[in-house]
């Protein structure tokens, strides 16, 4: 019994040290035109939701450009 434990608890161990696959998603808007908070969070809720396969997702690192508010935003996330 002692070694099934020891064997379980290394498969949940590497199991949950295992890396993620990271994705970007990226969007831009043309014009005088910027992005809404809301509206970028709904495109990158989307996004994941497709890359992860309904799962959650952890943000890994944003990136935004533009004067008056983003008309430029870069995500990358790794699905949980």
């Amino acid at each position: 019994m002692g070694r099934s434990a020891i064997v379980l608890a290394f498969v949940l161990l590497t199991a949950c040290a295992r890396p993620h696959p990271t994705y970007e998603f990226e969007t831009g808007y043309l014009g005088p035109g910027v992005a809404s908070p809301q509206a970028l969070k709904e495109e990158l809720r989307d996004y994941a939701s497709l890359a992860c396969g309904g799962h959650d997702y952890k943000m890994l690192d944003q990136v935004f450009v533009g004067v008056a508010g983003p008309s430029y935003a870069r995500y990358r996330f790794a699905c949980l």
